[in-house]
């Protein structure tokens, strides 16, 4: 019999005691809360739709096919991914009503056809004096109804329209912000490029629509001139400078450009973007309040008229009332219907006829006119370069808004000086210091007298301006080609002035008509004096505008790039500050400003034609 142990075997226990397993630390975070936290909300996609780079260029077909917002809160649509409620379009002009108060434009870009509302600012009422209203009595005084505003463009011309999205009954229709009419028939097709290129890389795009951080985090800076940057134009590659070869679109654009404002640097703009904007403008000099008459305001004046009339073929845009005008000339319009002469029968034997007038093909006495738009324009265009033209003294005194202008100032002047001396002597009388004012007068003047003085302050005025413009740098001396003095008159002022009723969005206003009541009544002024002949030899000045400087400053940086730097020495000759003194060596740019040079070199490197190298030495483009 056997016995079987069984030893048990105890293990022995540790005093390790086991902990629950440590939480794993959160490397990466949570892509989809971030993802989530990171999208914009309404309110702030809609303060986005608010700023000027929100704005969408689009076709009206996109305007009608847009989604709106759900929420009431937020106003603004959906275009694709992209929320928007300010809109860019081009198209052609099919249809313009006229309003009191507005202009209501149809445009078709052959997508579909949109309703441009575009309101008018009207001029603020003169109130009504007490006195007047005295002495009137009973009189009922008819104001006349104010102008109707003047269209921007006609029936079939290419516009692009800047406005807001707004519902209207079972449509929608668009506010006009700014409405300009394009350069070019081309900037039509232009957009529809950019526009089909940004359905396909940014408006349909998988991603949702995040707020730029540029837009977040600066300020609204952009001016309504600059054009806002596409996603596809706003990263480009650098390009080595070299020629560019304008086409004739370009080249009809930038030449109207330099033609209206030869005084500011033109920056060459897409024509896709329509940024073009009318030149500026100021109040005819005879509607210039007394307290306005003085020595800088004409200066100023003077110096507008230089700019705008600097070139020989100044041509502006027509008036919408003078259509008829600018497509018929003289020669073109129908004679003035008359009885015809009675034929007496002559003595001799009659003869047949052997001029051959019976069978020729009857021809129409009227040539046939072109309603296209844009004849007349590239007429002048693509005629030539344009040619600068100088102004003398002799010139200017001539002109008669100038001239009209300076005797106003003149007398302006005299009269405030009149007006401080009785101050003084009322002073002087009530303190009793002096009582010898009243002999200080002399005898009364004869108007003769008065006009011989009268002239001769007007032409220091003239003079002093001169001086003052050239000094300052704003005109420089010319040896070119100079105005006339007997052809002032001859001259096309057209689009100098703003006439009566103006507009916010687009400066559509032509010459006033004041003007025409100055040429013709300057004759008639009892104030007119005769001018001495110019004398041979006079000198002539034109504006320094950056156009004009940059071919000056293109020459100068050939010739010091040429010279070759002698000992070795490395002079940097092709600075703005080498430029500049290389320049002053003449006496006629004596007055010239470094900042003048760096306008023409920001010129230069605008259209190709130079460029930055580094440590600010510039070169020309090959």
């Amino acid at each position: 019999m056997s016995f079987t142990a069984t030893i048990e075997q105890r293990t022995s226990q540790t005093g390790a005691i086991f902990l629950s397993p440590s939480k794993r630390r959160k490397l990466e975070p949570d892509t989809e809360q971030e993802q989530a936290s990171d999208e914009p909300t309404t309110a702030e996609l809609w303060k986005w739709t608010l700023k000027h780079e929100s704005i969408a260029s689009c076709f009206i077909r996109d305007v009608f096919e847009m989604r709106e917002n759900v929420e009431k809160d937020a106003n603004f649509f959906w275009l694709g991914r992209v929320p928007c409620r300010t809109v860019r379009i081009v198209g052609l002009v099919v249809g313009v009503q006229v309003y009191e108060k507005r202009i209501r434009y149809t445009v078709d870009d052959g997508t579909a056809v949109v309703d441009c509302l575009h309101r008018q600012l009207l001029p603020p009422k003169t109130p009504s004096k007490k006195s007047q209203a005295n002495t009137q009595g009973t009189k009922s005084q008819t104001t006349p109804p104010p102008e109707d505003p003047k269209p921007v463009a006609r029936v079939g011309r290419p516009v692009c329209v800047v406005g807001r999205v707004v519902r209207k009954y079972e449509t929608r229709e668009i506010v006009v912000d700014s409405i300009v009419a394009c350069p070019s028939a081309n900037d039509e097709p232009r957009h529809w490029l950019e526009v089909l290129q940004l359905h396909k890389s940014h408006y349909s795009a998988s991603a949702s629509f995040r707020i730029p951080k540029a837009s977040t985090a600066a300020l609204q800076t952009s001016s309504p001139v600059k054009a806002p940057q596409s996603p596809t134009s706003a990263t480009r590659d650098p390009v080595t400078p070299s020629k560019v070869l304008s086409t004739p679109s370009t080249a009809i654009s930038t030449l109207s450009t330099t033609h209206t404002t030869p005084s500011t640097s033109s920056s060459p703009a897409s024509p896709a973007k329509c940024t073009t904007q009318s030149p500026q403008k100021l109040r005819h000099p005879s509607r210039l309040h007394s307290r306005d008459l003085n020595g800088n305001t004409f200066r100023i004046y003077v110096k507008h008229y230089m700019d705008r009339m600097t070139y020989a073929d100044h041509i502006s845009e027509p008036d919408y009332d003078s259509l008829s005008n600018e497509f018929m000339s003289d020669a073109d319009c129908p004679p003035t219907p008359t009885k015809p002469a009675r034929r007496v029968a002559p003595d001799e034997t009659p003869r047949a006829s052997t001029s051959g007038l019976s069978m020729r093909t009857p021809r129409p006495r009227i040539p046939a006119l072109s309603f296209d738009g844009h004849h007349r324009r590239s007429t002048v265009v693509l005629t030539g370069k344009s040619r600068m033209v100088g102004f003398t003294i002799s010139y200017l005194r001539r002109v008669p808004e100038l001239a009209d202008m300076a005797k106003r100032v003149v007398k302006a002047v005299a009269k405030r000086r009149l007006r401080e001396e009785r101050q003084k002597a009322k002073e002087a009388a009530a303190s009793g210091t002096t009582q010898s004012t009243r002999h200080k007068q002399g005898a009364p003047t004869s108007k003769e007298e008065e006009a011989d003085k009268l002239a001769g302050r007007v032409k220091r005025l003239f003079q002093a301006t001169i001086v003052q413009l050239l000094r300052e740098g704003s005109i420089v001396l010319w040896d070119g080609p100079v105005r006339r003095y007997d052809q002032v008159l001859k001259e096309p002022d057209s689009g100098l002035w703003k006439a009566n009723v103006t507009s916010t969005s687009a400066d559509s206003t032509v010459f006033s008509t004041a003007s025409g009541v100055s040429r013709s009544s300057v004759e008639a002024d009892e104030d007119n004096f005769e001018l001495s002949d110019p004398e041979s030899g006079e000198e002539a000045y034109v504006p320094l505008s950056p156009q004009f400087l940059a071919g000056v400053v293109e020459t100068a940086i050939r010739k010091l790039t040429s010279v070759r730097p002698r000992g070795g020495e490395n002079r940097s000759l092709s600075t703005k500050e080498g430029i500049l003194a290389y320049l002053k060596r003449d006496d006629r740019w004596r007055y010239l400003s470094e900042w003048s040079v760096g306008e023409a070199l920001e010129v230069l490197r605008a259209e190709g034609r130079g460029w930055c190298v580094g440590k600010e030495k510039w070169e020309l483009s090959l």
